[in-house]
């Protein structure tokens, strides 16, 4: 409870964030999900695509690791007390929502391409901020920055390897998720 808030508030955060999805969306109907038309199931996805999915894999594994070192991370190396480095956690959190809502502005105007390059370079160099700063703020700020980096490589990715499955993109989609 150091900041007036204590783990009951983030119980409520779904229930919150529900209940304003219904009260905005409770007059709209669900459109229809039945294909247009059927394609067969039994051609194989391409070689490119089995690519972008071991990114994926190998991107998701680097996400959830940041998520669950980085406190451990922060107090036995970095030397924050305990409650202060599980905090710093969602610094990394809130940078891969800023870059989520950036990286969709961004493609925009840009391919995935160009961006995903920029993504990892921004990644790779926010985490050498983080493991090898001196001091906390420049550890918090390596986090931030991995995370702003890190954000993009998932829906990215997702969206390079259905382009390159094209008409098997139902497939591909379902055979990501286990990644």
């Amino acid at each position: 409870m150091r900041y007036g808030i204590n783990w009951r508030f983030a119980l409520a955060m779904p229930l919150l964030s529900l209940g304003i999805l219904f009260l905005v969306f409770r007059t709209k109907s669900v459109p229809g999900t039945e294909p247009t038309f059927k394609t067969k199931a039994v051609a194989a996805l391409p070689l490119a695509y089995w690519a972008y999915w071991i990114v994926i894999l190998l991107n998701v594994g680097c996400e959830w690791s940041m998520i669950f070192w980085s406190a451990d991370f922060l107090e036995k190396v970095v030397k924050l007390p305990r409650i202060d480095a599980s905090a710093c956690v969602s610094v990394f959190l809130a940078a891969m929502l800023i870059g989520r809502i950036a990286g969709s502005r961004l493609t925009r105007n840009f391919d995935i391409h160009t961006l995903l390059p920029i993504a990892a370079v921004t990644s790779v160099f926010g985490f050498a901020l983080y493991w090898l700063g001196n001091s906390a703020p420049i550890n918090v700020a390596g986090l931030f920055i991995t995370g702003l980096g890190i954000a993009n490589f998932y829906p990215m990715t997702l969206s390079a390897a259905i382009a390159v499955a094209s008409d098997r993109a139902a497939s591909a989609t379902s055979r990501m998720s286990l990644g």
